[in-house]
């Protein structure tokens, strides 16, 4: 049932009931997604390849972290991109903790757009990207690698982390409520509170390493 508990019985959970334990929202969207996504022309075969990989992510989730996780699914399932299976990545890290590093959170081209904003105001602030072209492709519209995802986990969760500490923020307020914010609005609190000081990419898109 949607919002009960999973029961430990000594066997992995299927990918689908982790995301039918955290309630109807999972539970509406992600198995109708996943029925889409395996429901084409290769029928029961891509089916078993999506639940493989699902089940894949959730053990690189579990013992590892985010960013295996989202290495684990990204470019793996046609038609699988990361504006979907983040959402399950998201909702799978609010029952498995990761064994490292932060959890996952969902990353679509809404997202990626906000802080491409935010990297542009800094980067024409500190002069270092006048014209917005280096935010431009370090947060293109998609096809993330599992880097980029890295650094947009480390960005999120500090920035939250900063908020709280400002006052301007709930201090039980997780980075999902930023995320959440960005989503709906441009990412101008941020920068009112000093929050993104710097880019939201490291040192290595300098020399134009691939996102």
């Amino acid at each position: 049932m949607p919002g009960q508990a999973l029961k430990s019985t000594g066997e992995e959970p299927h990918p689908i009931d982790i995301a039918h334990a955290r309630g109807p929202l999972v539970a509406a969207s992600l198995p109708q997604e996943a029925e889409a996504i395996a429901g084409g022309t290769a029928g029961a075969g891509r089916a078993e390849v999506l639940d493989a990989a699902l089940a894949t992510a959730v053990t690189a989730l579990r013992e590892h972290g985010s960013r295996e996780a989202y290495a684990a699914l990204h470019r793996h399932i046609p038609g699988f991109g990361p504006s979907f299976f983040t959402k399950f990545l998201y909702f799978t890290g609010t029952t498995l903790a990761p064994a490292h590093g932060p959890r996952p959170l969902i990353l679509d081209r809404v997202l990626s757009r906000r802080l491409r904003m935010l990297a542009a105001a800094v980067g024409r602030d500190t002069g270092q990207d006048p014209d917005g072209s280096l935010a431009a492709w370090v947060w293109a519209d998609g096809n993330w690698s599992a880097h980029r995802y890295g650094v947009y986990l480390s960005f999120l969760h500090s920035a939250a982390r900063q908020l709280a500490a400002g006052g301007g923020w709930p201090s039980g307020a997780g980075p999902d409520l930023l995320e959440c914010a960005l989503f709906g609005s441009p990412p101008s609190c941020l920068r009112a509170d000093g929050v993104g000081s710097a880019p939201p990419h490291d040192s290595s898109t300098s020399g134009r390493g691939r996102r």
